[in-house]
């Protein structure tokens, strides 16, 4: 009888309330990736551009230049570029769009940390074209990938000298080849003979 009556109870009883289940959140967009590069000042935007035009993989990026001459080379820009041109522009950057790209001339180490964390979901490659010194050392072990543009034991040096920082660090030959430069550098495309060791150190 004992079950009959708690049968009896349970039927005036409200059930006890389901678990909540977790709210369903969208999954966090990944992060830009964040490459840097070291190369001289006179390689500076055509280096930066390569890699960021490889990077970005169809949408803008902003090129951050630390130890070079502000950019002057502009060719028509996109809408995107555009636009995080002007978002950079607003919080106090020197930034110019110049087709798939935002060329921004940094100051100090410091601005290159402040421009990458303003870009919000657009990537952005560190360019360093000055002497390494300790505040250089920061950036680049912030980065998940650095680039260090030359050729032969000089380059493989510098890679291996980064490394030492706790992050990874190739050396990327570039050959001489001025049309793939200059359109690099203006944002408008990756071509060979460049794209496949800009890609290939990617990688």
């Amino acid at each position: 009888m004992t079950g009959l009556f708690d049968r009896l109870a349970a039927a005036f009883v409200a059930p006890a309330p389901a678990p909540e289940l977790g709210r369903w959140t969208p999954p966090e967009p990944p992060r830009p990736p964040r490459v840097a590069v070291l190369c001289r000042p006179g390689d500076a935007l055509a280096a930066g551009g390569a890699v960021a035009l490889a990077v970005a993989a169809g949408g803008p990026a902003a090129v951050v230049v630390w130890g070079a001459e502000p950019a002057t080379l502009r060719a028509p820009a996109g809408r995107a570029a555009r636009r995080l041109a002007l978002r950079l522009a607003d919080r106090g950057h020197t930034a110019s769009a110049t087709g798939r790209l935002v060329h921004v001339h940094a100051d100090t180490p410091a601005e290159v940390v402040r421009v990458a964390a303003a870009t919000g979901d657009a990537p952005s490659v560190a360019v360093l074209a000055a002497p390494r010194d300790t505040a250089a050392d920061r950036v680049l072990g912030d980065h998940d990938h650095v680039l260090v543009a030359g050729a032969g034991a000089v380059a493989e040096l510098a890679a291996a000298s980064v490394a030492r920082l706790g992050v990874r660090a190739d050396a990327l030959d570039l050959p001489a080849a001025p049309a793939a430069a200059a359109l690099a550098a203006a944002g408008l495309a990756l071509v060979g003979p460049w794209r496949a060791p800009v890609t290939g150190a990617l990688r």
